[in-house]
């Protein structure tokens, strides 16, 4: 049996387009000296899946702390 880290999440938020896209935001927010807090983060993720699936869930505040921890 192969080790959990090894096994792929299967709640994963955001593909892997939209990851790119969060992570340019934050960057670009991070280069104008603006810092995004997490429910930025958040109301920006669930714009991003709500362009691309209109209708999908929203993700929660404590997403954004997990996704966080892993990056």
């Amino acid at each position: 049996m192969p080790p959990k880290t090894a096994k792929k999440p299967t709640n994963k938020g955001l593909n892997l387009i939209q990851e790119d896209t969060l992570l340019y935001w934050i960057k670009f927010l991070d280069n104008t000296g603006f810092s995004p807090t997490k429910p930025m983060v958040v109301a920006y993720t669930n714009e991003i899946r709500r362009r691309d699936q209109p209708g999908i869930p929203v993700l929660s505040r404590k997403w954004a702390a997990r996704w966080f921890k892993a990056q």
